[in-house]
């Protein structure tokens, strides 16, 4: 077995106008985690800013949990090191903007030594960026972990 990946890294913003982000991307033949990395209150926020996401545990019942408590002035960032394979982040406290940032791997595993004239079956492309709503990318192509 081979396993090709592709990461890109991205960033979203919460804020009063736009307190939540879903990140949810149905693929049977892609393999998508997202690696929220950092967390990071904007210079003009004004109040404390608390983020949470919501996710499905392996029973299929949703949890939430808070991720982060930003206080601006005291505490203006917070390093996470979250993985989920769908999550919906929000602004439950605050007024933000709260900046979130994190890394979407995508993963494909191909079959040592077949071909896809042999089997019929194609291989399918990653994603590109420009297919992720809602986010902004500085996109790279990275072999290294």
């Amino acid at each position: 077995k081979q396993w090709y990946q592709r990461r890109v890294r991205g960033c979203t913003t919460l804020s009063k106008e736009t307190p939540e982000h879903n990140w949810i991307i149905n693929d049977e033949e892609i393999t998508h985690h997202l690696l929220i990395e950092q967390a990071v209150i904007g210079v003009e926020a004004k109040t404390n800013c608390l983020v949470e996401a919501t996710s499905q545990i392996a029973s299929g019942e949703e949890k939430s949990t808070m991720i982060c408590h930003l206080i601006p002035g005291a505490v203006p960032n917070c390093q996470l090191s979250l993985s989920f394979k769908q999550v919906k982040l929000k602004l439950v406290a605050g007024e933000g903007p709260v900046y979130i940032t994190g890394t979407h791997s995508q993963e494909i595993e191909d079959m040592e030594g077949s071909d896809d004239d042999d089997d019929g079956m194609e291989v399918p492309e990653l994603m590109d960026a420009e297919a992720e709503e809602g986010e902004s990318e500085d996109e790279e192509s990275d072999d290294e972990e």
